[in-house]
């Protein structure tokens, strides 16, 4: 996944979901690693309503056909969506 960031200016990290897992609070821990242009570990604390909106937003028809298109292979290909990030910060700075 790539991840922009207003306190990054241009930059996008290029990241991937390595963990999600239980907490000793009772909620889930995702664990982000970013591995261009900086290696970093981000890690988010979910809560009970975080799940719950997430949940929501998946359950969207065009979000979950869009997921299932994905998970069986037919999802936009690296050039496809770096060109899409490109355009969307290119968008953003004017």
């Amino acid at each position: 996944m790539q991840v922009n960031s207003t306190g990054l200016g241009k930059t996008t990290l290029v990241s991937h979901i390595a963990a999600l897992e239980p907490n000793e609070d009772g909620g889930l821990m995702m664990k982000i690693e970013s591995t261009k242009p900086v290696h970093w570990y981000i890690t988010c604390q979910m809560e009970s309503s975080d799940v719950r909106a997430a949940i929501k937003m998946v359950l969207k028809p065009s979000v979950l056909l869009r997921i299932v298109k994905m998970a069986l292979g037919a999802g936009a290909a690296p050039a496809a969506v770096e060109a899409e990030v490109a355009a969307a910060t290119a968008g953003k700075a004017r």
